[in-house]
């Protein structure tokens, strides 16, 4: 994968990491999210959990 085909976020982050790595864990305190978040946001698997209120059990 080319670092053109990533979102913005993970442009800059490829782009960090090859300058100083261990960049993700320092973004994701500032963030307040946990890093593994950030990573899967990073390579596109980050969805996130839906609402109890839009779960389809809950339509009952």
């Amino acid at each position: 994968m080319q670092t053109t085909d990533l979102n913005p976020l993970a442009q800059w982050l490829c782009h960090e990491r090859k300058k100083h790595g261990g960049v993700r864990q320092h973004l994701a305190d500032k963030l307040g999210i946990n890093s593994t978040t950030l990573r899967e946001y990073e390579i596109g698997r980050y969805a996130p959990h839906r609402a109890h209120s839009e779960h389809p059990r809950s339509r009952a």
